[in-house]
């Protein structure tokens, strides 16, 4: 997973996602982009469990009750 300089905060409030998902942050990998000086990360997400069955959710959902 691909993000930009604020990937503590977003690594907090996603967390549970990513674990209700059947995922498990492994790794977190950063490094530079040259052409505008700016730092970017790479999330290593390991799948450990089957996503349970009520995913993927129907399209209005996520947007009033998002997974927290």
């Amino acid at each position: 997973m691909y993000k930009g300089n604020k990937v503590e905060e977003e690594l907090t409030l996603g967390r549970n996602a990513i674990f209700s998902l059947g995922g498990k942050v492994e790794k977190i990998e950063n490094f530079n982009l040259k052409e505008v000086s700016s730092e970017r990360f790479i999330l290593i997400i390991d799948k450990i469990k089957h996503t349970d069955k009520k995913y993927p959710r129907n399209k209005n959902l996520p947007k009033t009750k998002p997974i927290l």
